[in-house]
């Protein structure tokens, strides 16, 4: 069985993330980190606001070896737990679900200067399984310095990143009540934005929303509309994704807003997966895919030397910053731009041509994945097909299908997009239809 799936491990808060469990692949990070070599010998630990993630941080800390200082920085964003990491050049652990059910969590791992990369993964897993279970989870005591030094060096990094103030703008903001609740509303307010903020309250309830889900924000394109804000700003729960709404009310895709934020970055290159939309390719950039993760994205980009990587789900990268998605660059180079150009954000998505991009997904055991892909090829035979991640079918130049497993659960996902709306929704309809005909016969 595989640990690690698009992005760290994720599953079951109490099935899968049991003490025992969280104990051995503490115990597993440890021995790997006896192989790097770090300015400090500590690991620093961030989570989400999910009601499992306490208990599950107490428990990896417990299989952490004696020799680390551990730090803990609450209930902060991912990315500000990347950046935390990067300027002490230590290690770290994120114990959050991100866009998933409450009742799901997970862990993500950092070393150095950014995540572990797929190579890292395999060789944890591979110390798990050898080490799992030998020793009986006990709860360890040990001297665990409490901050929140990450919160405040991100917070200053991001206002430092504006090029100006904003007075007199409005922007709303939609956290749900997730690890940028107070951050980014106390960042605005710093830049002089008057900030109307929905569900920001880190003790309510965590609201999980998929950010490429259409229309996953609904009170916020509301609240823009009703209000006449500048723009609309909704996250995910770790606050490595953001979604927009322009002007209007109307919310941009992911990749529509990133490829907004790509075009007037002075970097040539881009990195993107196979799964955004063809809206990349007409910004003037070259392209670069790769397969759906931000792991895959941070190795292209390091690859071909660019700082500019993005994925469908709003989630983008700054290389020159860290190596990590952060909806707060994301957020304030949108500002940035905005202010520089002197347009709304309706008039620069006007701008690009008009794309139509259906998500949607079913769950499916993953036993069934590869008899929903031979069902595609097959379907399509004759058509132009990419098999990079899933498989991609292209109809025409400017109409595709993409069929691929989720990496992070047993679910199953068909993206389709192509200039016109109804032929969007047909090649979704038939794409779907596909997989859930396998499903029942299987």
């Amino acid at each position: 069985m595989a640990l690690f799936g698009t992005n760290g491990i994720r599953g079951d808060a109490a099935s899968l993330f049991t003490d025992q469990f969280c104990f051995d692949i503490g115990q597993a990070f440890s021995q790997f980190l006896q192989t790097k070599k770090l300015a400090k010998k500590v690991i620093v630990f961030g989570m989400d606001s999910r009601t499992s993630s306490s208990r599950i941080k107490s428990a990896v800390t417990s299989g952490l070896g004696q020799e680390w200082d551990i730090w803990d920085e609450g209930i902060i964003p991912t990315p500000a737990l990347n950046y935390f990491i990067k300027q002490h050049d230590c290690a770290g652990i994120m114990v959050t679900g991100s866009h998933i059910e409450k009742n799901l969590n997970g862990l993500k791992f950092f070393v150095g200067l950014e995540e572990i990369t797929k190579q890292d993964e395999t060789v944890i897993e591979k110390l798990y399984f050898q080490i799992k279970q030998q020793t009986r989870y006990q709860p360890q005591k040990r001297l665990i310095k409490k901050e929140a030094n990450a919160r405040q060096v991100y917070t200053q990094m991001l206002v430092k990143l504006a090029r100006s103030d904003f007075q007199g703008w409005q922007v709303a903001v939609d956290p749900g009540n997730g690890t940028q609740s107070e951050i980014i509303p106390d960042v605005l307010r710093k830049l002089q934005i008057q900030v109307l903020a929905i569900n920001a309250d880190p003790t309510k309830p965590l609201l999980s929303r998929d950010t490429e889900i259409q229309d996953a924000f609904p009170k916020l394109r509301q609240a823009v509309f009703d209000q006449q804000a500048n723009l609309g700003i909704g996250y995910d729960s770790d606050g490595d994704r953001a979604i927009f709404i322009d002007d209007t009310g109307q919310p941009l895709t992911g990749e529509t807003s990133c490829s907004i934020i790509a075009q007037y970055s002075p970097d040539p290159t881009i990195v993107t997966p196979i799964n955004t939309s063809t809206v990349v390719e007409k910004i003037g950039k070259k392209v670069i895919r790769t397969k759906v993760g931000v792991l895959y994205v941070v190795a292209a980009m390091k690859k071909h030397g660019t700082n500019v990587g993005f994925e469908s789900n709003g989630g983008f990268v700054s290389g020159e910053i860290f190596y990590g998605r952060d909806a707060g660059t994301a957020t304030i180079k949108m500002l940035n731009l905005l202010k520089k150009t002197g347009k709304k954000l309706s008039e620069l998505t006007a701008a690009l041509p008009k794309y139509y991009i259906i998500k949607d997904k079913v769950d499916c055991p993953s036993k069934i994945n590869d008899q929903i892909l031979a069902a595609a090829v097959k379907k399509y035979q004759g058509k132009k097909i990419e098999d990079q991640d899933g498989v991609k079918i292209w109809i025409d130049p400017n109409s595709w299908i993409l069929f691929r497993p989720s990496g992070n659960a047993p679910e199953f996902r068909v993206f389709a997009e192509s200039l016109d709306q109804a032929k969007t929704q047909q090649l979704a309809q038939a794409g779907m239809a596909l997989v859930k005909s396998v499903l029942q016969s299987a």
